[in-house]
């Protein structure tokens, strides 16, 4: 299984259409992090709204700390063996999850892998 983390910071306008690419995954077999680093958006009701289709952890910071601090946070909070990063103003192909999962089962070795996103 693969977690992907989301950092978060004033992306209402965005971040609905990055947990859509992430509902419409043809592998169903990732959780989603998403990190608000102290936004001044509300984004919980958005969040909210795809709690019963995505398997979703919502963190939200003390502190505005910044996007790579917020990553990190994410990946504390991570309890796959892998994990990737989807900035809330991106979106994953269709495919994206299946083909890290794939690639991952069949070369377990591999300690880093990167893809496309639009």
């Amino acid at each position: 299984m693969i977690s992907v983390i989301i950092p978060a910071y004033n992306c209402r306008r965005t971040i609905e259409k990055a947990l859509s690419s992430l509902v419409a995954q043809t592998d169903s077999n990732f959780t989603t992090i998403i990190v608000d680093d102290c936004s001044t958006e509300r984004i919980d009701d958005i969040v909210d709204a795809f709690c019963g289709v995505l398997n979703l952890k919502y963190i939200r910071n003390q502190y505005n700390v910044g996007c790579g601090m917020s990553r990190q946070v994410g990946i504390d909070a991570c309890s796959s063996t892998h994990f990737c990063f989807l900035d809330s103003d991106d979106m994953f192909m269709p495919y994206t999850v299946q083909v890290f999962n794939e690639i991952l089962t069949e070369s377990p070795d591999i300690e880093m892998l990167c893809g496309d996103f639009y």
